[in-house]
């Protein structure tokens, strides 16, 4: 009986976020996820992103020519940032954008738009299908890992 108490107690600590690395992980999936997302300019629904406005598209092609959506000084898609911060707990993991204000007002200002200065939300840093086949596969390779 002993055995099997012994084996159900691990198998109760495989999801345990404050266990071993599976927050960290986990993380680093959700945030590669949004990056590709957003190197693709999609919405976490996989919509495309509303385009700038013309006089915003004119002045971001002069001042920083080239650069897509969510790349002025490459703040926003930071490997860092996207992490950001974590607080888990044995049942949950909250992950929130962005290791300083600036970083955090950036994306404020990126998700929920604002009409009046002709700035549409552009949703970035949600579950996306990517990110939940990657989360999903960290759970898998943990579960493997505990159950052999």
């Amino acid at each position: 009986m002993a055995a099997i108490i012994a084996d159900l107690e691990r198998h109760k600590r495989c999801f345990d976020f404050t266990q071993g690395t599976l927050a960290s992980d986990v993380a680093e999936a959700f945030a590669s996820a949004v990056y590709e997302y957003m190197d693709a300019q999609i919405d976490p629904g996989g919509s495309p992103w509303i385009d700038l406005s013309p006089a915003y598209a004119l002045w971001k092609s002069k001042n920083f020519p080239g650069l897509p959506m969510a790349e002025l000084t490459q703040l926003m898609k930071d490997p860092l940032q996207l992490r950001g911060v974590l607080n888990a707990i044995k049942d949950r993991l909250v992950q929130t954008y962005g290791l300083d204000e600036i970083a955090q007002l950036h994306a404020e200002w990126f998700s929920e738009g604002h009409s009046g200065q002709n700035r549409p939300p552009r949703p970035f840093y949600e579950l996306n299908s990517l990110a939940m086949i990657s989360i999903a596969a960290v759970f898998d390779a943990r579960f493997q890992a505990v159950t052999g």
